[in-house]
């Protein structure tokens, strides 16, 4: 829409946003990683996800996993640093992005950040602020879109694309589980130190922590749902 509007021809219109959205991401991550891990690290860290087959892919093609992936890895990466430094203004740039992440692809990203909980438990406010946040900045859209389309959107979009393709084939292609499940649940593992004085001795999960809840998704899931949580 942002790019129709800008005046963008064609295909251009679709993919330029998916572009930037991967650029501006990966300077995100490049920053946040040298926060807490050092230049090098960071460096490293950034190359290997922008050169990565997944990430060109989906920064080349004008479809809904690179803004569901770039928002919500944003969305995680603030909401650490919010949680971690007492930040307010991280928790709601956090909720912000996470907001956005959910315009991207509906409740895929609220069922990734459920981890989030855990973390966030003994500050249970900021929690309150993030997920705030972002259903400010979600559900307006989703109320338009049922005042104007009615119960044929909420069917659609909600039963059929969350519901039913988790909880059946219908709209599935194949069976993908050979992959989420593999790529799931390394999110489990331990994570490594952080070099950051003010986060001296705290642990930052090596993986998203979405990739734990992407490897229980089951048969229904499809490689590219995993992709939000692999930044």
């Amino acid at each position: 829409a942002f790019g129709h509007a800008a005046g963008l021809p064609g295909e251009l219109a679709a993919r330029l946003p998916c572009a930037i959205l991967a650029v501006a991401f990966l300077l995100l991550f490049l920053a946040w990683s040298r926060r807490y891990f050092g230049t090098e690290t960071a460096v490293h860290a950034t190359l290997i996800l922008g050169t990565s087959a997944a990430w060109l892919a989906y920064s080349h093609v004008g479809v809904t996993d690179m803004p569901l992936a770039a928002t919500f890895g944003a969305g995680m990466l603030l909401a650490y640093r919010g949680l971690a430094e007492n930040s307010r203004a991280c928790i709601l740039a956090a909720g912000a992005c996470l907001g956005l992440a959910v315009l991207a692809k509906g409740l895929v990203a609220p069922a990734l950040a459920l981890p989030l909980l855990w973390q966030g438990r003994r500050q249970w406010r900021h929690l309150l602020v993030l997920w705030g946040c972002a259903l400010a900045v979600a559900l307006p859209w989703y109320l338009a879109c049922t005042a104007i389309h009615g119960r044929q959107f909420l069917q659609e979009f909600f039963w059929r694309h969350h519901v039913e393709r988790f909880a059946t084939s219908a709209c599935s292609t194949c069976n993908h589980s050979g992959f989420t499940r593999p790529c799931g649940w390394p999110g489990c593992c331990r994570g490594r130190r952080a070099s950051s004085p003010s986060l001296e001795g705290k642990s930052i999960p090596a993986n998203r922590p979405g990739s734990c809840c992407s490897g229980l998704a089951g048969d229904s899931c499809h490689p590219c749902h995993v992709f939000g949580g692999q930044p």
